[in-house]
C-alpha cells in the first residue's frame, strides 16, 4: 500500500515524539530508582536503541527521496527552461518571416484567415554615447557614489581577532550530512 508524503512524516513525526516520551520516563526511571539498572531500565533502552535506529534509518530514507526529487525536478526545469528558449527563437524567427512577407508586399496590415497582421512602430531609443564633459548641464545627472558594508572584510577581521563595532560571527545551525 502506497502512502503520501504527508503520512510518511505524520509517521516519522510520530515515531519521534513517542520515542522522546519513552526516553523521558526512562529518565524518571533512573531518578526514581536512583540510578539502578534493572529488566524494566535494560529492556526499555534496548527498545529505544531499536526503535530510535530505525526511526533515524526512516528519516534518512525520507531524506534522500526529498533529494532524489530535487534533483529530477531540477532537471525538469532546464529541460524546460531549454523549451522555453527554443521556443522563443523560434518565435522571433516567424515574425521575422511575417515582417518580411509584409514589406515584400508594401502593407502594413493585412488579413490572414481570422488574423490581422500588421506592423506597429517600435518606441523610440536612444543610440549614440558622449563624454558627460561635452555636454551640457542640463543633459548630465550627478550619481552620488555609494558606501556599501563590506561584509568579507569584515567577517576577515572578526576571524583575525580584531574587533568591529556593531559586528560579530556567529554559527548557523548544525548541518546534516549524509553519505
Amino acid at each position: 500500500m502506497a502512502t503520501t508524503e504527508q503520512q510518511q512524516r505524520e509517521s516519522i513525526h510520530s515515531q519521534i515524539h513517542h520515542l522522546g516520551h519513552l526516553t523521558a520516563r526512562l529518565e524518571d526511571l533512573y531518578q526514581d530508582l536512583e540510578g539502578e539498572v534493572t529488566d524494566a531500565t535494560e529492556s526499555l533502552e534496548t527498545f529505544l536503541e531499536e526503535h530510535a535506529d530505525e526511526t533515524l534509518e526512516a528519516l534518512v530514507w525520507y531524506l534522500k527521496e526529498l533529494e532524489g526529487t530535487g534533483v529530477i525536478v531540477a532537471a525538469e526545469l532546464d529541460r524546460l527552461s531549454e523549451i522555453k528558449r527554443r521556443t522563443a527563437k523560434r518565435e522571433d524567427w516567424a515574425k521575422d518571416l511575417l515582417r518580411d512577407l509584409l514589406n515584400l508586399r508594401e502593407v502594413r496590415k493585412a488579413k490572414a484567415g481570422t488574423f490581422v497582421v500588421s506592423l506597429a512602430k517600435s518606441p523610440h531609443r536612444l543610440v549614440g554615447e558622449s563624454e558627460p564633459a561635452l555636454l551640457p548641464d542640463c543633459y548630465v545627472r550627478e550619481v552620488p557614489a555609494r558606501r556599501e558594508v563590506a561584509k568579507d572584510a569584515i567577517k576577515k577581521a572578526l576571524k583575525a581577532k580584531v574587533p568591529v563595532e556593531g559586528f560579530s560571527l556567529q554559527r548557523g545551525p548544525d548541518r546534516v550530512v549524509v553519505k
